[in-house]
């Protein structure tokens, strides 16, 4: 996952915020409802943390590759 696409979900998602933090208080749960967008911004955010979990996670399974070794068996083969 790019940073940049981490980074405009993130401002998505502040933006989302400061609206929410406008509405008054006592209307939240009304402006909760009536933006739908609030909902799906912090569904996505979610979605987009449990991939960025998942893909650490499989990364610290992945074998870690040796450019010195790949490069000496390169060497290694005879020309063709």
């Amino acid at each position: 996952m790019s940073g940049r696409r981490c980074a405009a979900n993130s401002t998505t998602r502040g933006t989302a915020a400061r609206r929410y933090d406008v509405v008054d208080p006592t209307k939240r749960h009304v402006a909760r409802e009536l933006d739908p967008r609030w909902n799906a911004v912090l569904e996505r955010i979610a979605q987009l943390e449990d991939r960025i979990a998942r893909l650490d996670r499989d990364a610290a399974f992945a074998p870690k590759n040796d450019r010195v070794a790949l490069m000496q068996l390169a060497y290694d083969l005879p020309a063709a």
